[in-house]
């Protein structure tokens, strides 16, 4: 009986211990379960972050690039030669003049360019376009009235270094323009010719093409030369040429009013 009783006792102890270490293995089972769905949360937060900070970086390039495309469609592009052209017709921009050295000019005090004289009217009445110099690119003139006498004088308006600079001219300087840029001038009764317009830096010269030049001889008695670029000709050569220049088409010229500067540009 007894005998019985240890062998029965020999096995509970066995169960309970068997029970005991099966208590142990699940519990260490499950702190490694749980200690991996730590460090899977851990990593998933890390990952969770990365992305927010991709996310966030990529947002902030992407309004760094809509603001740099904003900044450069706000920026202000140089006006164009017609543009500063209509803005000087329209009184709203300067113009330089080279006469003046180099002040800056526009319609309403256009009078500095012909006199200081409180009590003598200036306008600008007229203007056309057209490239007197045959560079490409159009140049403005300005017919000039003073004390309403309409043959005062000229200003040329030309456009470079990204401002307009104007050139004027007498009267007599700078007739009968024609579409070509061809124009008369005269120095006298006996020295005028036919020219055209150059421009250097800040200059304006006129190149006499066909002209007559006078001057006196030993004995006092006027002489007159007849030149054909560079070259002597005959006078009848010469008078054939201005008649030739007066066949020519004259330039077209237009009242100086803000309906017409708009349809010019």
């Amino acid at each position: 009986m007894k005998r019985k009783l240890s062998i029965i006792g020999k096995h509970t102890s066995m169960i309970l211990l068997g029970a005991a270490l099966m208590c142990l293995f699940s519990s260490c089972a499950v702190n490694d379960k749980s200690e991996n769905y730590e460090s899977v949360n851990d990593e998933m937060e890390i990952v969770d972050l990365n992305e927010m900070d991709n996310e966030e970086q990529y947002s902030a390039a992407e309004n760094e690039t809509e603001r740099d495309t904003v900044d450069a469609g706000n920026e202000q592009l140089p006006l164009s030669a017609e543009d500063n052209y209509k803005a000087v017709l329209l009184n709203n921009g300067d113009f330089i003049s080279t006469g003046m050295q180099n002040k800056k000019i526009n319609l309403t005090n256009i009078k500095e360019v012909v006199t200081d004289d409180d009590s003598i009217t200036v306008a600008a009445t007229k203007f056309a376009v057209m490239d007197l110099d045959n560079d490409g690119q159009n140049e403005i003139i300005l017919w000039i009235q003073i004390n309403d006498i309409s043959d005062y004088g000229f200003e040329v308006l030309r456009y470079q270094e990204g401002a307009v600079y104007g050139y004027t001219l007498q009267y007599r300087e700078f007739m009968d323009l024609k579409t070509d840029g061809t124009f008369i001038f005269s120095e006298g009764s006996a020295d005028l010719g036919i020219g055209k317009l150059s421009f250097s830096g800040n200059g304006c010269v006129i190149d006499k093409l066909y002209y007559s030049e006078s001057q006196y001889d030993s004995n006092n008695e006027l002489e007159v030369q007849y030149i054909a670029n560079g070259t002597l000709y005959s006078e009848e050569e010469f008078n054939n040429d201005m008649s030739h220049q007066e066949e020519k088409s004259n330039v077209t010229w237009y009242d100086l009013t803000p309906g017409n500067v708009e349809s010019a540009f």
